[in-house]
């Protein structure tokens, strides 16, 4: 009676605050869950808690309704990370076909590892779909609000499947690059000096050519990056 109340179409909003406690793991429910979330996103609903708890227990009753309904969501630029990564959730479990939409949650380039499946001492190497999958269901047994920060680009990534940015791939390239010697006359940044002259270890400036595909964020050194050769150049201090 009480999931009934809850998952009647036109129902008051006030009533899906018991939404989180109540067991709605049953199929036989699926779908008044897709016809309450699609409903409330139609509706521009900004109970973000609730539309992304209907949305991840859609995702696993009916993983290809959940996929439509999630990108259909990504494509309005949602203003929640919880409603984006739920919503990025579903199409990934649901093997959703909305690449564009989602390689927008890509365009700010990966330098940390979170997007990275390659074995220690091995190149920085971006993870293939496939090898995310284990995670794509870790966090669809789990809840929509667990490490929301973390994952959602990881299952942008999952989603995209063959269409990463190619800003993305080169990105992760660059944290594998060689790091060398400035020309003739400039301040020390390579390796072998970076405590001496200016503070740039390998790792800071791999992720310095990295971040620089970012084109808004600030850098803190001028760097000559050749992507060809696969190295970078740390030429001086930048000047902000």
């Amino acid at each position: 009676m009480v999931r009934a109340a809850l998952l009647e179409p036109g129902a008051p909003i006030e009533r899906l605050r018991w939404i989180e406690i109540v067991d709605l793991s049953d199929p036989v429910l699926a779908p008044g869950i897709a016809a309450r979330a699609e409903e409330l996103a139609a509706a521009g609903e900004t109970r973000f808690d609730v539309l992304s708890t209907l949305i991840h227990r859609l995702a696993q009753l009916d993983p290809s309704r959940a996929a439509r309904l999630g990108c259909d969501l990504l494509a309005r630029d949602l203003d929640d990370e919880v409603a984006v990564a739920t919503a990025a959730l579903a199409v990934a479990a649901g093997h959703g076909n909305c690449p564009k939409v989602l390689a927008r949650m890509l365009e700010r380039v990966p330098c940390d590892e979170e997007l990275w499946c390659n074995a220690s001492g091995e190149p920085a190497r971006l993870c293939a779909a496939d090898e995310l999958r284990d995670y794509v269901q870790e966090r669809l047994d789990g809840s929509p609000h667990d490490g929301v920060h973390a994952f959602p680009r990881v299952l942008a990534l999952v989603a995209v499947g063959d269409e990463v940015p190619a800003r993305v791939r080169l990105a992760v390239a660059r944290m594998s690059y060689q790091v060398v010697a400035p020309p003739p006359g400039a301040p020390d940044c390579s390796a072998a000096a970076a405590a001496r002259s200016c503070g740039l270890s390998v790792d800071v400036a791999r992720r310095q050519a990295c971040e620089a595909l970012n084109p808004r964020d600030p850098r803190d050194y001028d760097l000559d990056v050749d992507d060809r050769a696969r190295t970078i150049r740390a030429v001086r201090r930048a000047v902000h």
